[in-house]
């Protein structure tokens, strides 16, 4: 009966497939419509007589106009790939469903339409003529003034459609053909109208306009707005970018511009004097209808409030506003002190006014631009902040069913407060939490178990210490002791305080009850844009089995990985991180971090100093838990090259180092390095590979699986892994991939790495990096992307009986697919 009904069940999914897909894509039509079914490629005509590009811009702007072009003319078309303008997937569910459903009556096709149907993509749509005039303009804004642009409508087959009984062609393509021509350079510049001092103010900041550089429209508001920003930041407050006007001669120099940016003659009389910042008014409200009743001041700010104290301490926020009393307006002060009010988690709208005071008048033209403070106009300054909600509450709740039988529910509660103690702070609390409990005939009489988080964290915007001790503090006053304005290095300043405790109890009824315990001080800071310090003087891991039952060590004999996942730890850590990232003009960025951990020396110095006890001594013991000793290196290094607009190449490599000694002989297994998986090398599983040419396998081995001591030997005291990868964009939103990973790990302790292929040698290195290579694809929804990678084995260090370098016997099995959320790297 069961057999009878799937069947049916899959006839008449087959005939509904057979029925939507049976739709005309043209069935919708009216008379004299076209569906635009795609584009074909572009064309772009090489002029013999046109010089060749000869300078790295010039062949840089070149690609950079064609990608500009390309997007000026793409269309996508119903059923586009990926969003391509040129393929389209042969199934059109969306334009099928709207032809199926549209015109029919009834709340059910009208949802169809509505929810899953899309409207045909007509030739009128895409108004081909339209984006060939957009696209002249673009030649002509990029220096290609003798370029030209053309487009063709191709038709397919007449055919005739349920509203069209004549037999005419309704579906078309568009093609366009570019002529580019030769590209304008850029013969001289010059800058007319402004002072020796401001002229000396364009020289101190890099230009956007270079002799011999292609025209572009583009680079000339970048250069307008380099001037804007200059002027701004030394105190020119209302100066506005439409006050440059620039000036290009294409005649007098055949095939090149000559270019003249001057000020504008009638510029107001404000605009040309330097204001300096006047009273500071610091404006609280938990709602934009909330009245201020109270008011305090605190140096040069006053903070005006309601109830009976401000909602935040007002050297909280004296210090994320950088434009002080008496000192020059600075355009990068006030974005930055927006930004740091902004993202201080508090306030849900924050806005900066300016009110100036002692408008010059016409006489006051005639006053230079650097004339005394006392002569100069003020702005005063009211910052208006509106107050976040002070609490978060969400709530999760999850269902888990295992392919061993077990299933259960699952839930979480998580909680915040914002400004917990009017410093800016944020306190949260998570618990969470699931139950499982096993069903089917090979599970009864087993009891459930259960696992339950709870943590708390702390977030301080700043340093939780003495003041002396503060970088950022001693780093103001210096500036202030100076009597300088903030430079540019030290806008993106900012360090906070984390402090973390949580627990995790994982009860297994019948088996054990096991506690881990965790604890986190960390302090963060980063001194200007492109450096980050984290310092972590104390984390604690303790983990230890309260309870246990010998019914289930007895169970657990012959599982190694369980026995060694389940050993009690106390790790007492420090940890030093350096982060090194590229300022985001860099074309080709860098990307640097560096970790230093020690573990386990101050608690193993506490414990020598008793008379029973000695530093070199293994088995001391805190908390009725062995303590861990060891030192530990991290680095991690990434480099990428732009090769095109849409293509880069990026390489990356990582590696590790750690020594165990005095209380420990070898690391903590969660504390080893492994290789291997989506994100490493990924032509091999996780845990496969390592350490060396090492390769477990014992067939007189009783009771251990081969597979299982592999994963659990599969780990070492040194890493090194090397990764290769380019990345060009297909089309639309796809990019793919073709990358070479390489890397190992390798055995220092005392106890492992005089085994035959687990120890590092130099002179093994060749053989002893695993090698893989592959391609893969990556769709990019802009807040996240999916990846999807093939790799193959190339190279395996340990012995896999076959000779030489490519040592794969069967290429069937040294294949991996990987599918994750991001990239590698």
């Amino acid at each position: 009966m069961q057999n009878k009904q799937s069947l049916t069940r899959t006839i008449q999914f087959l005939l509904l497939t057979l029925s939507i897909t049976g739709c005309s894509t043209t069935s919708s039509l009216e008379p004299g419509e076209q569906l635009y079914t795609g584009m074909k490629p572009t064309e772009y005509i090489k002029d013999n007589t046109t010089p060749s590009l000869t300078s790295v811009s010039q062949k840089d702007h070149f690609i950079d106009t064609k990608e500009e072009l390309e997007a000026v003319l793409a269309c996508a078309p119903n059923g586009a790939l990926f969003g391509s303008s040129y393929y389209r997937t042969p199934f059109p569910w969306g334009l099928w469903i709207w032809n199926a459903f549209s015109q029919k009556k009834g709340a059910i096709p009208k949802w169809l339409t509505s929810s899953f149907g899309k409207a045909p993509v007509l030739i009128s749509d895409v108004k081909p003529e339209l984006r060939m005039s957009v696209a002249k303009t673009v030649l002509e804004n990029n220096g290609y003034f003798r370029g030209n642009i053309q487009y063709k409508i191709h038709e397919g087959k007449p055919t005739t459609t349920r509203r069209d009984s004549v037999l005419r062609p309704h579906k078309a393509k568009v093609s366009y053909t570019v002529d580019m021509g030769p590209v304008f350079t850029i013969d001289s510049i010059a800058y007319k109208g402004y002072t020796e001092e401001e002229m000396a103010l364009f020289n101190d900041s890099t230009t956007f306009l270079h002799k011999g550089d292609p025209f572009s429209v583009n680079a000339l508001d970048n250069e307008r707005a380099r001037l804007y920003n200059i002027f701004r930041d030394n105190g020119y407050y209302f100066y506005k970018p439409q006050y440059a006007k620039y000036a290009a001669d294409t005649i007098k120099v055949p095939g090149h511009v000559q270019l003249v940016m001057h000020k504008i003659d009638s510029l107001p009389i404000e605009a040309n004097k330097k204001w300096y910042i006047g009273k500071t008014n610091f404006h609280i409200r938990r709602n934009f209808a909330e009245q201020l009743t109270d008011s305090i001041t605190h140096r040069t700010l006053t903070i005006h409030y309601a109830g009976k104290k401000p909602a935040v301490r007002p050297r909280i926020v004296l210090k994320d506003i950088l434009l002080k009393r008496r000192r020059l307006f600075s355009q990068a002060n006030y974005e930055e002190s927006m930004s740091r009010l902004s993202q201080k988690g508090i306030f849900s709208y924050v806005n900066i006014n300016f009110t100036p005071r002692n408008m010059p008048t016409t006489d006051s033209l005639m006053t230079t631009t650097d004339s005394a403070k006392t002569d100069s106009c003020f702005l005063d300054m009211t910052v208006d902040c509106i107050l976040d909600k002070p609490y978060d509450i969400s709530m999760q709740a999850n269902y888990t069913q295992k392919s061993n039988g077990r299933l259960g529910p699952g839930a979480g509660v998580s909680f915040s407060m914002r400004n917990a103690f009017r410093g800016g702070e944020l306190l949260s609390f998570n618990v969470s939490g699931n139950y499982e409990f096993n069903v089917g005939k090979n599970n009864a009489g087993k009891k459930g178990s259960y696992n339950i988080i709870t943590d708390m964290t702390l977030e301080l915007p700043r340093l939780l210490l003495p003041n002396c001790m503060r970088p950022d503090i001693n780093r103001a006053r210096r500036m202030r002791a100076a009597n300088r304005t903030t430079p540019l290095s030290l806008m993106h300043t900012s360090a906070n305080t984390i402090l973390r405790i949580a627990r995790e109890t994982i009860n297994r009824t019948g088996s054990y009850r096991r506690h881990v315990l965790s604890g986190e001080l960390t302090y963060n800071y980063k001194p200007n844009e492109v450096s980050r310090h984290s310092f972590t003087p104390l984390s604690i891991d303790y983990s230890y089995v309260a309870e246990s039952t010998e019914e289930f060590w007895d169970k657990m004999e012959n599982s190694v990985v369980a026995l060694i996942a389940l050993e009690d730890n106390f790790l007492p850590k420090m940890r030093y991180s350096y982060t090194y990232t590229s300022p985001s003009t860099k074309r080709h960025p860098i990307y640097f971090s560096g970790t230093v951990t020690e573990c386990g020396n101050v608690a193993n110095g506490i414990l020598s100093l008793g008379k029973h006890h000695s530093w070199s001594e293994e088995g001391k013991t805190m908390f009725n838990a062995p303590v861990g000793q060891f030192m530990k290196l991290d680095l991690e290094w990434r480099k990428l090259w732009r090769v095109s607009t849409n293509a880069s190449l990026i390489a990356h490599a990582a590696g590790g180092w750690m020594i165990t000694y005095g209380n420990t002989s070898y690391a903590p297994f969660s504390e080893q390095y492994y290789v291997g998986g989506a994100n490493d090398l990924r032509g091999f599983s996780t845990r496969s590979v390592g350490p060396g040419s090492f390769r477990y396998n014992d067939p007189d081995n009783i009771g251990i699986d081969n597979k299982e001591m592999n994963y659990l030997l599969a780990n070492g005291d040194m890493k090194l892994k090397f990764s290769l990868e380019y990345r060009p964009r297909l089309f639309g939103s796809l990019y793919g991939a073709a990358f070479i990973d390489a890397g190992n790990v390798w055995c220092l302790d005392k106890s492992r790495r005089d085994t035959e292929g687990m120890g590092f040698k130099f002179k093994n290195l060749p053989k002893d990096l695993a090698v893989d290579a592959g391609v893969g694809i990556r769709y990019d929804l802009d807040f996240f992307i999916i990846r999807l990678d093939w790799a193959f084995i190339v190279h395996a260090p340990y012995d896999t009986g076959k000779s030489g370098y490519f040592n794969t016997p069967r290429f069937s099995k040294a294949q991996c697919l990987n599918f994750a959320i991001g990239y590698p790297f």
